[in-house]
């Protein structure tokens, strides 16, 4: 995709930022206002500009509420580094981000955590690995979550037990072994994908 001068980046932003928080673009005059453009014409050159440069799609009748994206990727945060097997302080920051495809569907509520020991090989994960979390949710049999007790984060997969309860389980190289010290934890987010670099 072509270059964005600084006022197209400012109309990008200002699209992405009401799609995601009112569910709809905003209209010619919403985005005059918020740009401090003098004319509605203005506007609907810079947004003619964007879809020419292949990031928006107007739709049929150029109206502001038609417009979608066309980007392939969006950036989702990376919060900081996740143990595999012992827990460690879930250090935050969102300074960095990462551009993941849409094709994982929503991304409100994701967010990125890179993978700090090897613990836990058994699942498919090396140090440095990105894992794809989505925020929330229940874990159900065969899934992997973001567990979070003390202020600290580790990697289980979740498996019913012979009762048939659901437990959360460490998966190393040599097997799988129920989880029995995790206490009062809170299910952070379900892993949805993993994004390696191969140096």
């Amino acid at each position: 995709m072509k270059e964005l001068t600084d006022t197209q980046r400012r109309v990008l932003d200002a699209i992405r930022e009401q799609t995601k928080m009112q569910g709809y673009p905003p209209s010619l005059r919403e985005l005059m206002g918020e740009l401090g453009l003098q004319s509605t014409n203005g506007v609907r050159g810079h947004l003619k500009a964007l879809e020419k440069k292949g990031y928006l799609n107007l739709g049929t009748y150029g109206l502001s509420r038609q417009i979608t994206s066309t980007e392939p990727f969006i950036s989702v945060p990376v919060v900081g580094k996740i143990a595999a097997g012992n827990p460690i302080l879930a250090h935050e920051n969102n300074e960095e981000s990462l551009c993941i495809g849409r094709d994982f569907g929503d991304t409100d509520g994701t967010f990125v955590m890179v993978v700090a020991d090897d613990s836990v090989s058994g699942s498919g994960m090396l140090v440095g690995d990105h894992l794809v979390v989505r925020e929330g949710g229940r874990l159900e049999p065969g899934d992997l979550g973001v567990i979070q007790m003390d202020g600290k984060s580790v990697i289980r997969r979740c498996y019913c037990n012979k009762e048939g309860e659901r437990k959360l389980f460490l998966e190393k190289a040599s097997g799988i072994e129920e989880d029995t010290e995790l206490q009062n934890y809170q299910i952070r987010g379900k892993v949805i994908g993993l994004l390696r670099k191969y140096s």
